[in-house]
Parts: C-alpha cells; sequence; structure tokens
C-alpha cells in the first residue's frame, strides 16, 4: 500500500482493491463462534466462509478437539497457557544486549563447570539463568518464598530456551543480565543474557507460569506482583526508607531485630527494643508490597573532637536480601538524618563478619577488637 498513512487504516476502508490478503496466526480453536470470528469474520477476503473451508481441508472434524491443534481445548491448565498467553510468549527479534538489562548478576567459571572441551558444558547456563533468577528476585527486595506465599500461587517455568553464541571458560569472570520483557494473563516472560565483558556468549529465554504450587493450575499474574516488575524495568525504587520515631516505626523494626539478632545469631539479650530505642531516630526498609525487610537506628553521644556523633546501632536485613544493596541504602538514610540534626561524624560497633561491608561505606578503624554478646566486634567512624 503506498503513502505512510495508508499503514494505519484498512486498504478496504480507504476503497483501495485487493489482490491479496495473508493471514498468519497460532490456531488456538476451530469453532468460528468466537467474539473475533465474528468482529472480523465479515468484510474480508478471507472471510469466515473462507477458514471454515480451509479447516474442513485441513484437518477432520473428529481431530479438532486434539490440544496440538486447538491448545484452548487442552485439559492440562499448563498447554492452555500456551494458547491464553500467546502474546507473552512471542519472543523478541533484536538480540539482547547490555543496555537492555538494569540487573546483573555477576559469576565467576568454577572448574567443575567447564567440560573435556575445555569450556562451560552446556547444561550449566541453565544453571547460571537460575541463579540469575534468584538474584533478580531480590533486587526487587522480594523475599521470594514468603512473597509467593502471600500471593497463593508460585512460579513455575514452562518453557526455556538457550542461544550459543560463544564458550565460557574456567575462571572467566561473567555477569548474566536478567530482564522482565514481557507479562501476559498468567505467565511471565523473562530474558536472560550471559556477557564476558561486552561480549554475549549465550542468550535466552524463561517462560513462568504464576499457578496454585498445590495443584500446578494456573491463575492470574495479581497485580501487586505486576506492579513490581514492570516497576523494577522501569526505573522506579523498589524500597521506601522511612525515618522517624520509635512509636511510629517500633511495629516493624522490633520484630525484625529479633528475626535477625536472636533468632538468626542466637544473640543472648533482648533487641527486639529497650529504653534507648524512645530516643533514637529509627530508619525501616519497606519493599513495594509493605513488608519491612531492613532496619537501624541513630542515637547521639560526643564526639572525639568535640561536637556530636551520631552511633549506629541495631543495623538488621532479612537474610534473603542480604548482598543486594539493602543495608547500604539503610546505613544512607541514617547518614542522611544524622547531617539534618548537624552530626559531625558516625560511629558504629561492627561485628567482624561485617566489616568489608563498613569499610566499602567509608568507615575506617578505631581502636583494637572487642567483644560483645559473645561476638567480635571493631569501633569504626566515618566523618560527615
Amino acid at each position: 500500500m503506498p503513502g505512510r498513512r495508508s499503514r494505519r487504516s484498512h486498504a478496504r476502508d480507504r476503497g483501495w482493491p485487493l489482490a491479496l490478503q495473508l493471514l498468519i496466526t497460532l490456531g488456538t480453536t476451530t469453532f468460528a463462534d468466537t467474539p473475533s470470528h465474528h468482529l472480523f469474520g465479515n468484510g474480508f477476503l478471507l472471510d469466515a466462509v473462507t477458514i471454515e473451508w480451509f479447516f474442513d481441508h485441513a484437518i477432520d472434524r473428529a481431530e479438532r478437539t486434539d490440544w496440538r491443534f486447538a491448545p484452548l481445548l487442552a485439559d492440562d491448565p499448563f498447554r492452555r497457557t500456551l494458547a491464553e498467553d500467546r502474546p507473552t510468549m512471542t519472543t523478541p527479534t533484536l538480540l539482547p544486549t547490555r543496555a537492555d538489562f538494569r540487573y546483573f548478576d555477576r559469576l565467576r567459571v568454577r572448574w567443575a563447570e567447564v567440560d573435556m572441551q575445555k569450556i562451560v558444558f552446556n547444561g550449566h547456563y541453565l544453571m547460571y539463568f537460575d541463579t540469575a533468577i534468584a538474584g533478580y528476585w531480590r533486587a526487587l527486595a522480594m523475599p521470594y518464598h514468603d512473597t509467593m506465599e502471600s500471593l497463593a500461587g508460585d512460579m513455575f517455568v514452562r518453557k526455556a530456551t538457550v542461544e550459543y553464541e560463544g564458550s565460557a571458560r574456567y575462571d572467566d569472570l561473567c555477569e548474566v543480565g536478567v530482564r522482565c520483557t514481557r507479562i501476559g494473563k498468567t505467565s511471565a516472560l523473562f530474558t536472560l543474557a550471559l556477557f564476558r565483558g561486552d561480549t554475549r556468549l549465550v542468550w535466552g529465554e524463561l517462560v513462568y507460569v504464576f499457578a496454585d504450587p498445590a495443584t500446578q493450575t494456573s491463575r492470574p499474574v495479581p497485580g501487586a506482583l505486576r506492579e513490581v516488575l514492570e516497576g523494577f524495568e522501569a526505573g522506579q525504587p523498589m524500597l521506601d526508607c522511612r525515618t522517624g520515631t520509635w512509636a511510629a516505626l517500633g511495629r516493624d523494626a522490633g520484630p525484625l531485630r529479633q528475626n535477625v539478632f536472636e533468632a538468626e545469631q542466637g544473640v543472648p539479650m533482648a533487641m527486639g527494643g529497650d529504653a534507648s530505642d524512645n530516643e533514637a531516630v529509627h530508619v525501616v526498609a519497606y519493599n513495594r508490597f509493605g513488608v519491612p525487610v531492613g532496619t537501624g537506628r541513630l542515637l547521639v553521644e560526643a564526639g572525639e573532637g568535640g561536637g556530636q556523633a551520631g552511633r549506629v546501632g541495631r543495623v538488621a536485613v532479612r537474610a534473603e536480601l542480604r548482598g543486594s544493596g539493602l543495608g547500604a541504602t539503610v546505613m544512607r538514610a541514617l547518614a542522611g538524618a544524622a547531617r539534618a540534626r548537624g552530626d559531625r561524624e558516625l560511629v558504629l560497633s561492627a561485628q567482624s563478619s561485617a566489616l568489608r561491608f563498613y569499610e566499602r561505606l567509608g568507615y575506617t578503624p578505631a581502636g583494637a577488637p572487642f567483644e560483645e554478646a559473645g561476638r567480635m566486634h571493631q569501633t569504626m567512624r566515618l566523618v560527615l
């Protein structure tokens, strides 16, 4: 059809003669009483009568209920998903580049993953993809199992495809990009690509179906989960850091501290709340589902060289989300509150296992290590 504008309207509507009309579509059912048949079955060269003639000559009527020909008629809900979510399962034609991904999961190839050809065995790339998907959920500040339980469902892999363009080798430092490309009624399509530097070695797609864990019956993707996935890919923040008093935030901060310090670490003292909490400034980080996932508090003390210092303490992050940047977000919020009230420096007592975390944030050790609550600690300071 000539002219650029003609692409936005049917030739039939513009009065132009048609020599050929071709329809290529994924077959889902052969019955001619669907809404699309009523809406588009007449007025075209390829009308309802012609389509019926095609079906009569393509397949016997007795075989039209076979799910392989008409997936919507399948008894198996996972087979029906192929028809219900066919726009979701349409793959992009452009190959993924690094610029397509907001999230990357870093890995180093291990000796056990290399085969006799001295390259990564092909099946391990799906393991890399699955590991990266787990990191993607953490980037969404989403404790996976608890979140899925609250949504009354779970994500099951329906389809996996892998395209091999190159090979990773032992000790290669690689990154796997993950992107939620499209969300259908009951499924979500994830595009993944493994890069060594800027070179794409392998890429693929995973189709996940949201379903009942007990029956594996597909269910619509919950609106809350859809909003989080779409929000992350749109560049929106996944955390809401709130600063306030113990009266305002203690209900959420207390249980989180108890789970981390008492239940997980076995600290022999009550960590859910003490007298100092009423005097402190508190920070609680919430994910997009409104669940508290990280916390910390800020007290006041005298600084080393005079002036006011902030004492950081009770920093706790849910175990499933550590390593995702959540702890650093809480620490930045505490530092912001300290600057706002005029603190000159920040002081904290770091567990020995967390020293590198605080060093990356700019804190430096001060004095000798000491034992507290059965664990070794180190005083650390940060000049504001």
